[in-house]
């Protein structure tokens, strides 16, 4: 609860008002995080042993971590899972004609391109990660999708 502006009631509310090293606790559900995480030294875990809570994602990555060399983010029993499916791409392609093209190429793994605006499911740009007790689930990502899909992307 923030005095000023009532109950938090989403993970990107709960990182914007939590103070360097805080902890956040969330209850079991399905969360998405649309803001990198700037803040250093925070540690966001399960409230209850209980249920199961998720961070998922649909387009770049799920969790997208910007801190200063040295600092830290701390996870602790959270399940990561992206959809492998852009949903704004999805929707326009939906509102247009589509030719199909059966022979798609699939790029090998040297040839992919790696980048910050990648999807993923973590993309730690500067600062580390710590995942204790933590699921990357790539099961919600259909099997159809013909594209290669990085579960953990870091830079130097």
């Amino acid at each position: 609860m923030d005095p000023d502006n009532g109950p938090i009631t989403t993970l990107d509310m709960a990182i914007e008002f939590a103070e360097e090293n805080s902890i956040i606790r969330l209850a079991a559900g399905v969360y998405t995080l649309d803001r990198a995480i700037t803040k250093p030294n925070l540690t966001i875990e399960q409230k209850d042993k209980d249920g199961q809570c998720i961070i998922i994602g649909n387009e770049k990555a799920v969790v997208n971590v910007k801190l200063k060399k040295g600092e830290l983010v701390v996870f602790k029993r959270i399940i990561f899972a992206h959809s492998g499916i852009k949903l704004t791409e999805k929707i326009k392609e939906a509102m247009t004609v589509v030719e199909y093209r059966p022979n798609v190429c699939v790029k090998s793994l040297d040839e992919f391109d790696i980048s910050r605006e990648m999807d993923c499911v973590v993309c730690i740009n500067s600062g580390g990660v710590i995942l204790r007790e933590c699921v990357i689930s790539l099961n919600t990502i259909p099997n159809t999708l013909k594209q290669k899909f990085c579960a953990i992307v870091s830079f130097p």
